[in-house]
């Protein structure tokens, strides 16, 4: 069909600009093996993003990561506001995945680690950014912020994204 010819042209031509112009291209699509659509689109990108479910608090769990991992994101949350479980998910869990992945010999090009704007402290509004400075006002800044310092001090070059308004 041609009209699909040129939404196909079309794509590849708007991917080839993407590629040009950013150093990182995310393609979401449907779980790999559910749907062909995502094999063909993996093979026209530098790579696939998995998602691998894992309970980080047991080291166990993370023997079996799939190989040639390129970026990591560490992406977790706790089951309950509670300081123990905020340091056995955030700062041990990230621990057990660095172990892991050392134990299994990988060496991916980037681990970005989903922190929380609670390492500033900050409570009446103020504006935030990267260069603001660091006062965890409780257990769970504390912790994230322990977390960060844990990856910045990794093999693996981290990226922390300290994102505001998550819930759960």
């Amino acid at each position: 069909d041609a009209e699909l010819r040129d939404e196909a042209a079309a794509f590849l031509e708007w991917l080839q600009q993407a590629k040009e112009r950013y150093d990182l291209v995310l393609l979401d699509t449907p779980a790999m093996l559910a749907l062909p659509d995502a094999k063909t689109l993996s093979e026209l990108t530098d790579g696939i993003v998995m998602v691998v479910r894992a309970d980080v608090t047991r080291p166990e769990s993370l023997t079996s990561l799939p190989g040639g991992l390129d970026f990591v994101v560490y992406a977790v949350a706790a089951k309950q506001r509670d300081e123990a479980v905020y340091r056995a998910v955030y700062l041990d869990g990230l621990g057990n995945i660095l172990r892991a992945l050392a134990d299994l010999g990988q060496r991916p090009r980037r681990l970005f680690f989903t922190s929380s704007t609670s390492v500033y402290g900050q409570r009446r509004g103020e504006w935030v950014d990267e260069t603001s400075p660091t006062h965890p006002a409780g257990f769970a800044g504390e912790i994230v912020l322990s977390a960060e310092r844990l990856l910045a001090a990794s093999r693996i070059p981290g990226t922390s994204l300290r994102l505001g308004g998550l819930y759960g």
